[in-house]
């Protein structure tokens, strides 16, 4: 995705979940795939969870905490 894209995204879920940060990265992903209707990559992920929070997690983390909640990326 491009760095618009992912901008525009994040707006999108910032105000359906306005309290983003205190949610969990599978409630996160979940949302993102269900009401933007898109199968997002993790590296894209991953950025839209720096847009959305500031947060710079790594990709292990992000991997660990979707395989927890049997969500498959």
């Amino acid at each position: 995705m491009q760095i618009e894209e992912l901008e525009s995204l994040a707006k999108k879920v910032r105000k359906s979940l306005p309290h983003v940060e205190r949610l969990p990265i599978a409630t996160i992903y979940t949302t993102v795939k269900e009401q933007e209707k898109t199968n997002i990559n993790l590296p894209d992920f991953k950025e839209l969870i720096f847009h959305l929070t500031g947060w710079d997690i790594s990709y292990h983390l992000i991997r660990r905490q979707l395989e927890i909640n049997q969500i498959i990326c």
